[in-house]
């Protein structure tokens, strides 16, 4: 006799996708990435300055470009993995050759050494000398630092523009250890995430965003509070062994790929401000499909969407745990089905995306987004 019991919870719990997505290594993009139109930064294998070019000096008004990258920035392995690095040879910096980014999803992953300093330029203009001149800067700091202590100046703000949200002040991890920064821009709005947390939003047709770059550093420069396409800069202040990897973009293409349009499964319901928890994971607005019947999907599980609902084959008859979960990490549904090689899974209509995985025996056997029905 088939049983299975259904239960229904809502809770801030943490998304932790299973399958595919947790086994990507560093530097590659999964295949959600992939489909979704994300593109590499770095990958470790191809010479860096095909996608970036060196910029050098440290003077506000007197930088020098160049067509290759530092010497100082170089292609290291650790634990098997390529990583960025930055060695000795003065204060260098990079940017990427394209200077189309203007509404975007960039993930970076970031590691400093006590007392290491650098930072994330957003839309840099390679007329304007530095950095800051023509973008927001979004900060890498260890804690150590004097920065790292200063509310406008703590990792993963708005560098001198907008502090981190309350109770987000301790969000990295311990000095030495791998943070994953994510920065959302789409028109005038931009979110910073670390470690899948919300940083901080901030909003350039703001008051509080007039008020803040009237105070700020950047006050004299115009080009810094328009709205433009631009490049990503890395900054180097000349310390050694401050390390980048992971880092993939996606140009969101049109208002339909907005994620604080209404309806958008990023944004907050009835909240003018995007999801909470969104990990590094997630490939927004990556293409969904249902695998029609008969064709095998993943690990041995063949998906087809039946009547409203979503129907389940497995290989075997065993015991399994499905849940959808929505994309801030709350739990929507777990189905517990024993001793079953078929089911189905009731989705309610909704405007939000959700992700399905499936476990058995406590192993993570596949996950899918499941588009809204």
């Amino acid at each position: 006799m088939t049983r299975y019991s259904v239960s229904k919870t809502l809770g801030a719990l943490a998304l932790a996708v299973a399958g595919a997505w947790a086994q990507t290594p560093p530097n590659t993009l999964s295949s959600q990435e992939v489909a979704g139109g994300y593109e590499n930064l770095f990958d470790g294998i191809e010479a860096l300055n095909v996608k970036w070019y060196g910029i050098t000096g440290n003077s506000q008004t007197s930088y020098s470009f160049t067509n290759s990258t530092p010497a100082s920035w170089i292609t290291t392995t650790e634990n098997d993995y390529k990583v960025l690095q930055v060695s000795s040879g003065g204060q260098n910096h990079i940017a990427t050759r394209d200077s189309t980014y203007r509404n975007f999803d960039l993930k970076v992953e970031w590691k400093v050494p006590t007392q290491g300093n650098s930072g994330i330029f957003l839309r840099f203009l390679k007329i304007a000398s530095w950095g800051g001149a023509s973008g927001s800067e979004v900060q890498v700091v260890d804690v150590a630092h004097s920065d790292g202590q200063q509310p406008l100046h703590r990792a993963g703000t708005n560098y001198d523009m907008f502090p981190l949200r309350t109770g987000q002040t301790n969000w990295f991890r311990p000095t030495g250890e791998w943070n994953e920064m994510r920065v959302i821009a789409y028109e005038n709005r931009v979110a910073h995430y670390g470690n899948g947390i919300r940083l901080l939003e901030y909003d350039m047709n703001s008051t509080a965003y007039a008020t803040a770059y009237a105070a700020s550093k950047y006050r004299t420069y115009p080009r810094y509070k328009d709205i433009h396409a631009g490049s990503f800069y890395i900054q180097h202040h000349g310390e050694t062994g401050i390390k980048y990897r992971s880092m993939r973009v996606k140009k969101f293409a049109d208002s339909t790929q907005n994620p604080w349009a209404v309806g958008s499964p990023y944004r907050k319901p009835n909240l003018d401000e995007l999801v909470d928890t969104l990990p590094m994971t997630t490939a927004m607005y990556a293409p969904v499909s249902i695998a029609p019947a008969g064709r095998r999907a993943a690990d041995n599980v063949i998906l087809t969407r039946e009547n409203g609902a979503l129907s389940l084959r497995f290989a075997r008859q065993a015991d399994y745990t499905i849940e959808t979960r929505d994309l801030a990490g709350a739990l929507v549904s777990r189905h517990e089905a024993v001793g079953v090689s078929q089911f189905s899974v009731p989705l309610e209509k909704t405007a939000r995306t959700q992700v399905l995985s499936v476990s058995s025996n406590g192993k993570a056997i596949f996950s899918r987004l499941i588009s809204p029905l």
